[in-house]
């Protein structure tokens, strides 16, 4: 119970927040690049973390850890009700959020696998915990229009309702929860969390400044040379220490590598459609809050459903199957809103949103029990947080990757569009002004005159072309991940004995492996 309350607080922030992201720009006067790192500042942060959070969880106890990130809830929570005038301040209790979520995430998956040792009841218990990370999705876009539309309030607000979820968390756990055992002998690889977080950092910098400095300008080449050699260090670093962050063995196992890229590419999929739905709604649109949530809703309601049917339908067949279903089914999804346009009502979506939902659903469960079964027992716990960080990579890229799309096409095609209306140079260079400062919503201060209808639908088309062509992009990521699915994750009849005896298959002899007893 304490693991799922804690998984759904890890995720209500990120879609009360990124339902809000029309507010938030319109509010705090800032560019999309700007308005991504909101969303990416609580992400990234998840995903540079989690490895650290496993690891003080081995040391310490993941029962330590999970109040110490239900706590970090209620002080990111607070400092984001303080965050009304700063996109500074925003995007540090985002990173503080982030932070709670990574001690989350890797904490309250090694809480259910040792407190349900046995196989077949663990795969049952980590679908409720999917179900409960797609409840947080599910209650997270109702909270900003409870705050937002029902209250009248400012969206500074939806922080102070995140907050008492998280003091119940501590309540459960505080009283439910047995500590799990310490591995004091697991010393903490800082070169490792170092190098970890500042690639992926640096990488997803580097993308969501590509549209605006240039892709070749200093900055971006720059960010991503950097990423790749703090990167690379990192493989070299933890294939050297006694006591690595992240194991590589792992990756020894052609099931567990698939899972994971799995992982990034759904994620990429899920996170960078709804950033983008966001702004396609609530920015071109101009819907309410309310109107934007019913939307997120189709979404991610049809995500709490569909994973305890995946967990159903591994127990009977194998884990692979709604796996790739799901992945063909959510990738189609996305290719159908391809038919966007900016007139676009709700009876021309729902059924594109109900695709993906329905699909991520199905793959969320699956690949984490693909994964965990994986790997040696033993490694269990380091498996799940493995997971849990390249899904988060993963889920920061998205936005910042596609929004990148969306905005470099903008770039190209609007000059284009605006020469079709025939808008003065004057009017479409204060129009492309407003743009880069504020989003679309900024072209209401254009003043009311008969060039500023052809403004508003030029971005529009604009824009909408640009949601074209990014949802091409995150529908085949999602069609190509499910084709690796097929070809990598047939089912192997040695996997059960490996898991027993605590081997992974390596191509090496034995006698050139280090200690299993060092590294585990």
């Amino acid at each position: 119970m304490a693991a799922c309350v804690a998984i759904f607080c890890a995720y209500v922030p990120l879609t009360a927040v990124a339902v809000a992201l029309p507010s938030i720009q319109a509010d705090l006067g800032v560019s999309t690049s700007e308005l991504t790192w909101v969303l990416d500042a609580l992400v990234l942060t998840m995903a540079a973390f989690i490895l650290l959070s496993g690891t003080l969880g081995e040391r310490h106890g993941h029962k330590r850890v999970l109040i110490g990130g239900l706590s970090l809830i209620c002080g990111g929570s607070l400092l984001g009700l303080c965050a009304g005038s700063s996109v500074v301040l925003l995007w540090t209790a985002q990173a503080v959020l982030g932070l709670a979520a990574a001690s989350l995430l890797a904490s309250s998956l090694a809480v259910v696998s040792h407190a349900v040792p046995d196989p077949h009841r663990r795969a049952k218990a980590i679908a409720a915990w999917a179900s409960s990370l797609a409840s947080g999705l599910v209650v997270g876009p109702w909270l900003s229009t409870a705050v937002i539309d029902a209250m009248g309030a400012r969206w500074t607000w939806i922080y102070a309702g995140v907050a008492p979820f998280a003091l119940i968390g501590l309540l459960i756990a505080g009283i439910g929860v047995e500590e799990t055992p310490r591995r004091t002998s697991r010393a903490l690889d800082a070169p490792g969390q170092v190098t970890a977080a500042l690639g992926i950092a640096l990488l997803v910098f580097a993308v969501i400044e590509g549209p605006g400095s240039g892709w070749n300008s200093p900055r971006v080449v720059g960010g991503f040379v950097l990423s790749a050699a703090t990167l690379a260090g990192f493989v070299w670093r933890e294939s050297r220490t006694a006591s690595p962050m992240l194991d590589l063995r792992l990756f020894r196992s052609r099931h567990f590598v698939a899972a994971c890229i799995v992982a990034v590419l759904v994620m990429f999929g899920l996170v960078g459609t709804l950033f983008l739905l966001s702004l396609f709604f609530g920015g071109l649109q101009q819907e309410p809050v309310g109107a934007v949530a019913l939307r997120f809703l189709l979404v991610t309601g049809p995500i709490v459903i569909t994973g305890p049917v995946a967990a159903r339908t591994a127990q009977r067949l194998h884990p692979r199957v709604p796996l790739i279903v799901g992945l063909v089914l959510g990738g189609a999804g996305m290719l159908s809103l391809i038919g966007l346009s900016p007139h676009s009502i709700l009876g021309d979506v729902w059924w594109r949103l109900v695709a993906i939902g329905a699909g991520v659903g199905l793959v969320l469960a699956s690949m984490t029990a693909i994964a965990v079964s994986a790997v040696p027992t033993p490694l269990v716990g380091v498996a799940g947080a493995a997971t849990n960080t390249l899904r988060q990579t993963g889920g920061a890229l998205g936005p910042a990757v596609l929004s990148a799309v969306v905005t470099s096409r903008v770039h190209t095609q609007l000059p284009h569009e605006l020469a079709a209306r025939q808008v003065n140079p004057e009017t479409a260079d204060r129009a492309q002004s407003l743009l880069n400062r504020g989003g679309l919503r900024a072209l209401g201060e254009l003043p009311p005159e008969p060039q500023t209808r052809a403004v508003v639908t030029a971005a529009g088309r604009a824009f909408t072309d640009g949601i074209h062509l990014a949802m091409a992009l995150s529908g085949g990521t999602l069609l190509a991940a499910a084709l690796l699915a097929v070809v990598a994750l047939r089912p192997d009849p040695a996997a059960a004995s490996r898991r027993v005896s605590g081997r992974i298959p390596s191509q090496n002899p034995p006698s050139s492996d280090r200690s299993t007893s060092s590294r585990q």
